[in-house]
């Protein structure tokens, strides 16, 4: 049963890491429009002002409708600044929400054929509640994927399930700033990122998202450098170095039948 569980998750990882493949397509499409436009309103020696909300119809507007136009240096300085900022932004909320689910399918997958006892209700709840941190500091779901999957790191790394998960855990409280704080890192974020940087050896805690120069000021400044970081990070430490955990875990699991 084990090795099944172990290879529809690895599977699993895979798909997700298919996404944010997906993804960045996506997010790279746009950041090429926005230059596009940004050097098409630079090119024009005319004035002009856009409306944001001339074409909305009558029926659609509201009450009191408020028009945050631009003029041409204006469109031109937010094309390249504010837009690329947000496109950013949002590649890495996305990226975040693919994981949560990847991850959560596997441990409702795991639940389903490790705890037939649980009811649909039980394991619902389960999946629910996965990332809140219980009293060893770690989140539910890590405990589950090493003490109840018993998933160990492949030969040769020098992280360990626990590192990966924790880092996993900075980025999502990055994601909760951005999406919850407008990017800003509340004490609450600022404590929650100390604790899991101070899990790390203290050799390796430059390592630790808590450390990055984009989080420096106590708040979110993301650029097409950190999106692109990012998309490496999530594709290749996080979910490549799972995805090879689930595999050594299968070829563990055969040797022992």
């Amino acid at each position: 049963m084990k090795i099944d569980l172990f290879n529809s998750a690895s599977e699993i990882l895979g798909n997700a890491g298919l996404e944010l493949v997906r993804l960045y397509t996506g997010s790279a499409l746009q950041l090429n429009a926005y230059d596009i436009t940004a050097c098409g309103y630079a090119a024009r020696a005319d004035d002009f002002f856009l409306s944001t909300t001339q074409n909305i119809p009558i029926a659609l507007k509201l009450p009191l409708e408020i028009d945050n136009g631009k003029n041409r240096l204006e469109l031109v300085d937010h094309y390249r600044t504010e837009a690329i900022k947000r496109s950013c932004e949002d590649y890495l909320v996305r990226c975040v929400s693919v994981i949560d689910a990847s991850f959560e399918e596997v441990y409702e997958m795991s639940l389903e054929k490790l705890s037939p006892q649980l009811n649909a209700k039980q394991q619902q709840h389960k999946v629910k509640s996965s990332w809140a941190f219980n009293v060893n500091g770690r989140t539910d779901i890590a405990t589950y994927f090493v003490d109840t999957l018993g998933l160990i790191a492949p030969p040769g790394k020098q992280s360990t399930i626990d590192m990966v998960f924790d880092r996993y855990c900075e980025i999502r409280e990055v994601r909760h700033a951005l999406v919850h704080n407008r990017g800003v890192l509340s004490e609450r974020h600022q404590i929650r990122l100390n604790q899991l940087r101070s899990r790390l050896p203290e050799n390796l805690r430059h390592g630790s998202i808590a450390s990055a120069e984009f989080l420096a000021d106590g708040v979110v400044v993301m650029s097409m450098h950190e999106m692109l970081a990012l998309r490496q990070w999530f594709y290749t430490v996080i979910l490549g170095f799972l995805r090879e955990a689930f595999r050594y875990g299968m070829e563990h699991a055969a040797h022992e039948y």
